[in-house]
């Protein structure tokens, strides 16, 4: 006797998983990428205030900080962000006793993600949400 079966074969399913194994990896890795560098952009972004508020203590004077779009301007210093990538405006200004004005949040996006920088009084009080 010999019995028929119907069905895939365990070839045909290895070839079906790998192709769409890699269908995957090629939508997904281009997204996984976008957000990853806005998530550097932002860090960069709280690096660059933590600098000028040290810059401010070191010197001994007040610095104006201006973020909009891609950009962050003090009178010492200038980030500016990748392309594609954008923050809401601020201004703020830190004095040389380690303390800022009012606590504020800048909030940068790209096109797939939102991060915020929510900068309180004091040294090192920022955080990233």
């Amino acid at each position: 006797m010999h019995s028929s079966q119907d069905g895939f074969t365990m070839i045909e399913m290895c070839i079906v998983l790998s192709i769409v194994a890699v269908l995957f990896c090629a939508f997904a890795l281009p997204v996984a990428h976008q957000s990853h560098g806005l998530i550097i952009s932002v860090k960069q972004l709280q690096s660059f205030l933590e600098m000028i508020q040290n810059d401010a203590v070191a010197d001994g004077k007040v610095y104006k900080v201006l973020i909009e779009k891609n950009e962050a301007v003090s009178e010492k210093r200038q980030l500016v962000l990748p392309k594609g990538i954008t923050c809401s405006r601020a201004c703020m200004y830190v004095y040389p006793q380690y303390t800022s004005t009012p606590a504020f949040t800048v909030t940068c996006s790209d096109h797939f993600m939102t991060h915020k920088i929510v900068v309180q009084l004091g040294r090192g009080r920022s955080e990233i949400r």
